[in-house]
């Protein structure tokens, strides 16, 4: 897959599907091994790894690990390079302040994804009689009664809101914006490479050249305007629906792309090049 930064995958970052939060929660109820997500782990190249390594360290995040935690996961571990170990997850120590980011390692993708993995379930087990039972991460995802219930839920608010006269011309707007940048994409995808040519003299950007072509980018209108809709959208759902962030925005995105194949036949990733 070949993505630039303005591709629509800007606004599904970090965001895991359902399926894959699910799974990750149930491996701390015990219901999958460490082998059987670290096989589905192996199983995709390394962009998609990443984007997984990245999704996962939003869910421990969220779990807020203390220091007892790192060390609990650290010294379970059966890496022999405590360095590895170290490195990974250092960004999570309370001493550093603020959210720091979680680096994972070249060439140790899977030893990284499962010290994460780990971090995650050791977290989550302290905090889970702290949960709130609202929330479906909470409840006993052991029982297949109870994980079924969770993808109804889900299904039959995203039905509703689709069908919602009060959402629809907001989800209509940021479908039509979507569309659009969707096909300003393609356009400049399909342009031919211009002939090379023997370069005698080579200009290397500057740091404020850099910046400058960045901030292009972020203000590109479009873009801009539907960060602007989806943002609104996410907490008008968690505000009516008592959803958490993570949730809504996974509801709302589900609505945009029902929206995108209704009236334009194209989904979320319309004009990603893959």
């Amino acid at each position: 897959m070949s993505t630039s930064l303005d591709t629509p995958l800007i606004f599904i970052d970090g965001k895991m599907d359902l399926e894959d939060e699910i799974a990750i929660h149930q491996f701390a109820h015990g219901v999958y091994s460490e082998g059987d997500l670290l096989s589905r782990f192996t199983q995709v190249d390394e962009n998609k790894k990443r984007t997984r390594f990245m999704e996962l360290d939003g869910l421990v995040w969220q779990l807020k690990p203390i220091d007892a935690d790192l060390d609990q996961v650290i010294a379970n571990s059966l890496l022999t390079d405590t360095d590895i170990s170290e490195e990974v997850l250092k960004a999570y120590r309370s001493k550093l302040g603020s959210r720091r980011i979680t680096r994972l390692i070249e060439g140790k993708f899977n030893q990284s994804y499962t010290l994460l993995l780990n971090l995650f379930k050791t977290a989550y087990q302290r905090r889970f009689t702290l949960g709130n039972p609202a929330n479906w991460r909470y409840w006993d995802l052991s029982n297949p009664d109870v994980v079924q219930d969770i993808r109804t839920r889900q299904q039959a608010l995203i039905n509703e809101v689709y069908a919602a006269p009060s959402f629809r011309s907001e989800f209509t707007s940021i479908a039509k914006l979507w569309h659009e940048h969707g096909t300003s994409l393609q356009t400049r995808q399909k342009k031919p490479d211009p002939a090379p040519e023997r370069q005698t003299h080579f200009h290397f950007l500057s740091y404020d050249e850099m910046i400058s072509e960045s901030i292009k980018v972020v203000n590109d209108k479009t873009i801009h305007g539907i960060r602007v809709l989806l943002h609104s959208m996410e907490k008008a759902l968690a505000v009516r629906y008592g959803l958490a962030s993570d949730d809504a925005k996974r509801v709302a995105l589900a609505v945009i792309e029902r929206h995108l194949r209704d009236t334009y036949n194209v989904g979320l990733f319309w004009g990603v090049e893959w």
